[in-house]
C-alpha cells in the first residue's frame, strides 16, 4: 500500500507547497492520528523529486566508464540521499526521508554531461576571461563597439559587467545605509600623534599611491567596516616595524546612503522548484563570483596592481554605469573579508575631502594602539 504524506512533515517551502498544491483530503500515514489533512502519494512526490533532480544530474551510467577493477564508476558519483540531504531546506521526518530515498531510482548520480560544461561553470570561465583581459590584454576600452570576445565564450569584458549589473537589479542586492550609522576606519602609522579626521578619513590623491581592491593607485576611497575588529583585521601587519601604532576611528554617517551588499546572496533556489530554476546557475555563478571578489591576495607591489585590476573595473562599473530603478546613485560596496568570510569590509566612494563632508568624525571614540 503506498503511503500519503502531508505538508506538515517538510520545512523545505517548496515541497510544502508542493503537497498542498496538489494534496487531496487524507490521512497523513506518518501523522497517524487519524486527522484529515491535505496529502499526497509518497510515490508521486518522490517521482516530481526525481525529474526535478534530473535537471541538474543523470544516471553515470549513461556518461561514465565504469571499471570493476579501478572502484567503479570513474569519475565523481552522488547517492540519492545524498542529493537531497544537499537540496532540502531545513529538517525531514525520517521516516518520510527513507521513502523518499526508496522511491526514487536508486542509481549512482552524476553531473548532467560531466564532460561539459554547466551555465554557472560557463560564466565563471566567462569571468576568469574577463580578469585576463584586464589584467593583460584590454583595460581601458572594454567599451569600444565591438569589444575583443575570445574563443567560445558567451561574453565579452564589458558583457560580463553589464550582467553582473543586471543580476545585481535582479536579486534586489543593493540597500540603503541609514544616516547615522556608524562606520569605522583603521590605519597603521609610525607616531602615537594620531587626533583629527583628516588623518584618519579617505587619503588625499597624492597619497593615494597603492592600489586596493577596489581602486587603483591615484583613485582615493574609503576602506573600512561597520565593525571596529573586522577595520583592524583587515589593516594591521604586524611585520611592518616601521609602522609600530594603529588608529581605529568612527565616523557616522550624515546621509542615507545605498550601497551593493555583497555579502548577502539571494538563496540558491531550491532544485525542487521548476519555476525559479532559470536563477539556480545564476546564484552559484554569484556565490563563485563573490568567493573570487574577497579572496587573499598576496602584498607584493610588482603584481599587486595586476591583481586588484579586475575588481577595479567591477568596482567603477558599479560606481560610474550602475543605473537602479529609483536612479539613485550608488555609495558604495560592502563584501566579505578577506581574512574573515564571516566579517564584511565597506568600501565608500569618497575621496579625502568627501570623506570629510558626508561623514562626522567621532573623536571621543578615536583609539589608538601600540601593536
Amino acid at each position: 500500500m503506498i503511503k500519503q504524506v502531508c505538508s506538515r512533515h517538510f520545512e523545505d517551502k517548496t515541497l510544502h507547497n508542493y503537497v498542498t498544491r496538489h494534496g487531496e483530503l487524507g490521512e497523513c500515514d506518518y501523522c497517524n492520528d487519524g486527522k484529515e489533512r491535505k496529502v499526497v502519494d509518497i510515490s508521486d512526490l518522490g517521482e516530481f523529486m526525481q525529474d526535478c533532480l534530473f535537471q541538474v544530474y543523470d544516471d553515470a551510467a549513461n556518461w561514465l566508464p565504469y571499471d570493476s577493477r579501478e572502484g567503479g564508476y570513474q569519475g565523481v558519483t552522488y547517492e540519492t540521499r545524498e542529493l537531497i540531504e544537499e537540496y532540502l531546506d531545513g529538517d525531514i521526518d525520517e521516516n518520510v526521508f527513507t521513502d523518499l530515498n526508496y522511491e526514487i531510482d536508486d542509481v549512482a548520480w552524476c553531473d548532467y554531461d560531466p564532460y561539459g560544461e554547466r551555465h554557472d561553470e560557463l560564466l565563471m570561465q566567462d569571468w576568469e576571461n574577463f580578469k585576463t583581459m584586464i589584467q593583460h590584454k584590454q583595460r581601458f576600452t572594454i567599451f569600444q563597439p565591438k569589444p575583443i570576445k575570445p574563443g567560445r565564450l558567451k561574453f565579452s569584458a564589458a558583457d560580463i559587467l553589464t550582467e553582473l549589473g543586471k543580476m545585481i537589479l535582479r536579486f534586489q542586492m543593493t540597500k540603503t545605509i541609514s544616516a547615522g550609522t556608524i562606520v569605522y576606519r583603521c590605519r597603521q602609522h609610525e607616531k602615537d600623534n594620531i587626533t583629527k579626521a583628516s588623518e584618519m578619513c579617505s587619503p588625499s590623491n597624492e597619497h593615494a599611491v597603492y592600489p586596493n581592491r577596489m581602486s587603483p593607485a591615484g583613485v582615493s576611497m574609503f576602506y573600512g567596516s561597520l565593525n571596529q575588529n573586522t577595520s583592524a583585521l583587515e589593516t594591521i601587519n604586524k611585520l611592518l616595524a616601521s609602522k609600530p601604532y594603529y588608529s581605529i576611528a568612527a565616523f557616522a554617517l550624515k546621509e542615507d546612503i545605498l550601497v551593493v551588499d555583497f555579502s548577502q546572496l539571494p538563496k540558491r533556489p531550491s532544485i525542487f522548484n521548476p519555476h525559479q530554476f532559470s536563477k539556480f546557475h545564476w546564484v552559484r555563478f554569484l556565490e563563485n563570483f563573490v568567493e573570487d571578489l574577497s579572496r587573499k591576495i598576496k602584498k607584493d607591489d610588482k603584481i599587486e596592481h595586476v591583481e586588484y585590476a579586475p575588481t577595479q573595473a567591477v568596482t567603477e562599473y558599479i560606481r560610474f554605469m550602475l543605473k537602479t530603478k529609483g536612479k539613485d546613485q550608488i555609495t558604495g560596496m560592502i563584501y566579505p573579508s578577506s581574512k574573515d568570510a564571516s566579517q564584511n569590509c565597506l568600501v565608500l566612494f569618497y575621496n579625502h575631502e568627501e570623506s570629510l563632508e558626508k561623514l562626522r568624525f567621532l573623536p571621543r571614540r578615536l583609539l589608538t594602539t601600540k601593536i
